[in-house]
């Protein structure tokens, strides 16, 4: 799934990893998202580290798999891209008072 950079680099010695829950799919998927970015950005180790440790398993939700190609992500962002599109059925709908004003109904209904 990482590229060979990601999977090389290696963890700072005296870093120590926070404290954050892995995506369970019942919460939701962006605050999932922009919490653990929220975290790691207290403890600026780098992008390729952001990947690793995103995935790292605990003792609530095994590890999260994703289905991509070898390879295939080279960058956080590109992580957050996969996970939003594999995870998206688990968000939300968000209705906005503009989606309510388009609804329409049919003839027949």
């Amino acid at each position: 799934m990482f590229t060979p950079f990601i999977l090389e680099t290696q963890l700072l010695n005296r870093w120590k990893m926070p404290i954050f829950d892995n995506y369970d799919m019942t919460s939701n998927l962006d605050n999932h998202l922009h919490t653990f970015s929220n975290q790691m950005m207290f403890h600026v180790v780098g992008d390729l580290i952001w990947c690793r440790v995103f995935l790292f398993p605990n003792k609530t939700c095994p590890r999260m798999v994703l289905r991509v190609t070898p390879n295939n992500i080279d960058c956080f962002d590109t992580l957050k891209a996969h996970f939003s599109i594999q995870f998206s059925l688990f968000k939300p709908a968000t209705l906005t008072p503009t989606t309510l004003v388009n609804v329409r109904q049919d003839k027949d209904e």
